[in-house]
């Protein structure tokens, strides 16, 4: 009998990172960029992701499906923006 094969996708969901491209779009013409107000306000109410915190997140993750992958049948991860702030 032919044996199936199986496979998982995994989601992490960093929202909006803060990172160079952040602040050019904040700068950005408005007529330029149509969601330019969004991305202030996301800015302005401290609502980006901390790049750094995002990385370590991805490595941590990756280190603990590596190590225990029948752990992770489903996975759905959202990182903070602003942890203890």
């Amino acid at each position: 009998p032919k044996q199936e094969e199986t496979f998982s996708i995994r989601t992490i969901a960093p929202g909006v990172v803060a990172t160079n491209m952040q602040e050019t779009i904040r700068e950005a013409d408005q007529g330029g960029f149509s969601n330019k107000q969004k991305f202030i306000r996301l800015h302005e109410d401290g609502e980006l992701s901390d790049p750094a915190l995002v990385g370590q997140t991805y490595v941590e993750l990756f280190e603990k499906i590596l190590n225990e992958p029948s752990d992770w049948p489903e996975l759905i991860t959202r990182i903070p923006q602003n942890p203890g702030g």
